[in-house]
């Protein structure tokens, strides 16, 4: 490297481009639900038994983690799935 430090402020411009980039997409997801992140889905749904609740896939279709209990409660099953699997498109089916 040479004593010219030119190289140094062209590293943090491009540095400082990443993370608002970054940013962007973070802000972008928490406006809109449908946005996906790497094709991941999560599906909260009403099982055999009547109870809550979720299954992620990965854009391949496979399923990739379920959750290990039923819910009586279909709300707490929608958070359960939202904390889990953050940044995730969430899909709801039935009443």
């Amino acid at each position: 490297m040479s004593d010219d430090p030119s190289w140094m402020t062209d590293l943090m411009s491009q540095v400082g481009r990443a993370k608002r980039a970054q940013e962007e997409v973070d802000r972008i997801v928490a406006i809109d639900p449908n946005f996906e992140r790497n094709g991941d889905r999560v599906k909260v749904f009403r099982d055999e038994k009547g109870e809550w609740r979720w299954q992620r896939s990965a854009a391949n279709g496979k399923v990739v983690s379920v959750s290990g209990e039923g819910y009586r409660d279909k709300e707490y099953a929608i958070d359960m799935a939202e904390q889990l699997n953050p940044g995730r498109v969430l899909r709801v089916q039935g009443d």
